[in-house]
């Protein structure tokens, strides 16, 4: 990560707040309750943290 900032992306979804931080933001961390999003989260993500979004159950 060469941004000056990082952020967490809780219930990450399509990733609207890493879009809408943008280039000079890293996320360090995305997750999700639901696998579909965080699949779709990884598979739209530019950036190799978008390896950490995963599908947490909180049930």
């Amino acid at each position: 990560m060469n941004a000056p900032f990082a952020f967490y992306e809780f219930f990450a979804g399509g990733g609207m707040a890493r879009l809408g931080l943008g280039d000079g933001w890293a996320c360090a961390f995305a997750n999700d309750f639901d696998a579909m999003k965080a699949a779709a989260y990884r598979g739209t993500s530019p950036t190799p943290a978008s390896t950490s979004a995963r599908a947490t159950s909180g049930r």
